[in-house]
Order: C-alpha cells, then sequence, then structure tokens
C-alpha cells in the first residue's frame, strides 16, 4: 500500500532523505571521516608559542643586508680583477708601439684606447730596452675611489730597422721589373 506522492508537490518537513540533501552541516556530519597520517618515528612537532610568530621574517631580515654586502663584494672583486687583466693588455700595447719605434704620444694613446682614459703612463728607455708603466686609482664597484692603485709594467726589447737609405750606384737606378 503505497502513498502516491504527487512530483510537483514540495517534500514534507520530516523526511529525512530532503533534509540531509539540503543541509550541508548536516552532510558534514554524515561524511566518513578522513584516516589520520601516521606520524614519522621519533618526531615530535612542538607546539609555536605566540613569541615565535615572525621569527624566520626576522631573521631573514636581519641576515638580508649581510648576504647582498658579501655579493657587492664579490662583484667589486670581479671588476677589479677585470680592470687589472685590461690594465695589462694597455700597457703590453704600449710597449708594443714604443718598441716599434713610434713616439711616446702615440704610445700613450695605445694604451688608454684599451685599457682607461684616466691612465698614467709613463714611458723610459734604456738602452735595447723600453719600459712602460701605468697606474690608475682603484674604484669599488666602479663608482668609490679608495686610496689603492693598480699598477702594470712591461718591458720590450727596441727593433732597430735598418734605415731607409737608397743605395748610390748602379743598383738603385734599375727597376724590378727587367727593363
Amino acid at each position: 500500500m503505497g502513498v502516491a506522492t504527487d512530483p510537483g508537490a514540495a517534500p514534507r518537513a520530516g523526511s529525512s532523505a530532503s533534509s540531509r540533501a539540503g543541509d550541508p552541516a548536516r552532510r558534514a556530519l554524515d561524511a566518513p571521516e578522513a584516516p589520520e597520517a601516521p606520524k614519522a618515528p621519533g618526531r615530535r612537532r612542538r607546539p609555536r608559542t605566540a613569541g615565535e610568530r615572525g621569527a624566520v621574517t626576522g631573521e631573514f631580515a636581519a641576515a638580508l643586508p649581510a648576504a647582498v654586502l658579501v655579493l657587492m663584494l664579490l662583484i667589486s672583486l670581479a671588476m677589479h680583477g677585470a680592470a687589472q687583466v685590461s690594465l695589462e693588455d694597455g700597457v703590453r700595447a704600449a710597449a708594443r708601439e714604443t718598441a716599434r719605434g713610434t713616439d711616446e704620444a702615440t704610445a700613450i694613446e695605445a694604451a688608454r684606447r684599451v685599457a682607461d682614459e684616466e691612465l698614467e703612463v709613463s714611458i723610459s728607455r734604456d738602452g735595447d730596452y723600453a719600459r712602460v708603466r701605468a697606474v690608475r686609482p682603484v674604484r669599488i664597484l666602479g663608482l668609490v675611489e679608495v686610496a689603492l692603485e693598480q699598477t702594470a709594467e712591461a718591458e720590450v726589447p727596441v727593433e732597430h730597422l735598418p734605415s731607409a737609405e737608397v743605395p748610390a750606384g748602379p743598383e738603385a737606378a734599375t727597376s724590378g721589373d727587367g727593363s
């Protein structure tokens, strides 16, 4: 003897199926509980206290300036090494020009073109050798000048080229084309 229900009729208030379906709190109570995750042996988590909140942020804020300072120091050392290499290249270029017999102004210009415009270059000749010495101030990160100097020296033998005198006589009158 079943009771006929009208499909368009509203559900009854006492019906358990209709009340569970519409009530989220009841659905949560009826849902099966998730199993508890197994804990690692020997490891217990201690409860946090109110004074520990933000401790990692504070430690990071205290360590960040030191990390930035170390990074800037490393970059400055790399720039110092690159500047020393360019200074030595400039001195080598000036020594090469001096060894070929060019004037000092050309040699100094070659050193400044390769190394830096703020270079102090000195050229001296001792017999068969030419010595070039260059000095420039040291800068930290290329900005702050300190009371130190970078120096580089090069010593090269001077080339002695034969003079361009034309010999007098019948050989000088002949040309290389055989006429």
